[in-house]
């Protein structure tokens, strides 16, 4: 766990999604696949350059699964099952959203900084109420900007009149929780989710 400092009474929550409200793409591979074409998934689809450029919202689902399938003909009927359903496997991670409403009971503001789909991201939102909970966001796909890139922050920053010391910010990845820090953000590293949970909890006074 990591903090710029831990601070009281913050006016502004800023979550990321997979690894801290929803579960990983990789995670969902782990469990839905064996052997070879289990590591091809993860390090060659879920770990690529062309994932993350569908997160940009540069790269189409549609282009993507053509260049895996392409890239690894031998596997092309599982890597297309992965692209075509992995959307359905996601599931809310329970303790993080019964912190949002404890956090939204409590007047904070609640938004999203996430490196995700379009269409993804679009499907998602509709599928679990506590979307309903945030008061606005930052999707990369949306703004062709990737966690770490300090611009996405900002873009978040701006877009909703932040104030930075009045902000907390919480991520899986040690690097975005870094640039997060580069802009004045309150900083939360989620490597062990529990634990990150509970210090967002501190920062709300009893």
């Amino acid at each position: 766990m990591s903090f710029v400092s831990l601070r009281r009474n913050m006016d502004n929550f800023i979550f990321d999604l997979g690894g801290v409200l929803l579960n990983l793409p990789v995670e969902m591979a782990e469990i839905k696949f064996n052997g070879k074409v289990k590591d091809v998934i993860i390090n060659e689809v879920c770990l690529s350059e062309e994932w993350a450029n569908l997160d940009r919202g540069t790269l189409s689902e549609e282009e993507a699964t053509e260049i895996f399938v392409t890239r690894y003909p031998e596997y092309a009927s599982e890597i297309k099952y992965f692209m075509e359903n992995w959307v359905d496997w996601f599931e809310p991670k329970t303790k993080t959203v019964k912190v949002l409403q404890y956090l939204k009971n409590n007047g904070k503001k609640l938004y999203i900084l996430s490196n995700f789909h379009k269409k993804a991201f679009e499907i998602v939102e509709k599928r679990f109420d506590f979307f309903n909970l945030f008061d606005g966001g930052v999707v990369s796909a949306d703004v062709k900007l990737l966690k770490p890139e300090i611009e996405i922050y900002k873009t978040l920053i701006d877009k909703y009149s932040l104030d930075a010391e009045k902000t907390v910010f919480i991520d899986d990845n040690p690097s975005n929780v870094e640039a997060a820090k580069k802009t004045g953000i309150t900083s939360v590293l989620a490597e062990n989710l529990d634990q990150a949970l509970n210090s967002l909890l501190e920062m709300v006074p009893v």
